[in-house]
């Protein structure tokens, strides 16, 4: 396994661990669908861990030199594209148009079973050609898939996106199906070459189509950022906000000589999921309150500054901007 293999599992088992942990603390598995996403992952990166021959041949010497690293894999795969297909069905029900699809993985994955189970009792042929038979045979299952559902539909949804970052996402899945598509050729026409009795050109012919991995692992990296940064990173900049707010709300409470109720806002640093409210509760009072301040100069003064930019059609977050800026 080398380097770049090991940075990009890394990466991916890291990224996927914190965002599964955001997500528990948060409670967001509680929906069917949510959960459905989350396996589909979890699948896909047990497959890319196990990836290749060697971390094949490390793992099965474990269980007496018998391939059961390759149907595990091969489970994880069918079951990620077999999962993909149910999530598809909720979002576009034109699926049903492929009705086959929604029984082929699962399906595949009974008859993997049954022949793996046959060729641990009784091997019919050599592991080697046996590998690469059952590999052809799950990546042409895979390759349907692909492109008879996934990449219609990731095309539709990337043409109807308007967010960027998701527009971008769902580029990555086009690259990560059409990588995969690419790297197939060269497993199913390695299974054809062992039926046709040529071993001696399979060799080459996956080391030609094997780059193609590393974008699909590439591309599934990507798939992998969270849209939004993570609000711990911007609640410093957001606290920060909040306080000028709060300088300006006091100078209208003091100009005015309005009562200031206790609004529990003393630990608002130790509660993040609070924090936005209290920005929005802050700038409704100076909004609503600044006209009653107009008894002194300085108070006529602020009222003007604050009169201006609230006429202005400014956006929420540039009235924000524009408030906290007043001296």
């Amino acid at each position: 396994m080398n380097l770049i293999t090991i940075l990009l599992l890394a990466t991916s088992w890291s990224l996927f661990g914190l965002r599964l942990a955001y997500a528990v603390w948060h409670r967001r598995l509680g929906a069917v669908f949510s959960r459905r996403i989350w396996i589909q992952v979890f699948l896909c990166l047990i497959a890319f861990t196990l990836f290749g021959e060697q971390a094949e041949q490390i793992v099965d010497h474990v269980f007496l030199g018998k391939p059961i690293t390759l149907y595990v894999k091969s489970v994880a795969l069918l079951g990620m594209v077999q999962l993909y297909e149910q999530t598809l069905l909720t979002i576009n029900l034109a699926l049903e148009n492929y009705a086959i699809l929604r029984w082929l993985g699962f399906g595949t994955i009974l008859f993997l079973t049954i022949i793996f189970a046959l060729y641990f009792l009784y091997p019919w042929m050599i592991l080697s050609s046996f590998r690469l038979e059952m590999i052809a045979l799950r990546d042409t299952v895979i390759c349907v898939f692909i492109t008879f559902s996934f990449l219609p539909n990731v095309w539709s949804f990337w043409k109807r996106e308007e967010i960027a970052f998701m527009k971008l996402k769902h580029a990555a899945s086009m690259v990560c199906c059409t990588s995969y598509l690419i790297a197939s050729v060269g497993s199913i026409g390695a299974g054809i070459l062992v039926l046709a009795d040529r071993p001696n050109r399979v060799d080459a012919l996956i080391q030609t189509f094997r780059p193609a991995m590393y974008m699909v692992a590439v591309s599934f990296l990507l798939m992998l950022l969270p849209q939004r940064r993570p609000r711990i990173f911007s609640f410093p900049a957001r606290l920060l906000v909040y306080w000028r707010l709060k300088r300006i709300e006091y100078r209208i409470r003091n100009l005015g000589a309005m009562h200031n109720p206790d609004l529990q806002t003393r630990w608002i640093i130790l509660n993040p999921e609070r924090l936005e409210l209290a920005i929005y509760r802050s700038l409704i009072f100076i909004l609503d309150c600044h006209p009653f301040i107009r008894v002194s100069k300085e108070g006529e003064t602020l009222y003007r500054a604050i009169h201006e930019i609230a006429s202005s059609p400014n956006s929420y977050p540039d009235l924000v901007n524009e408030i906290i800026k007043l001296k």
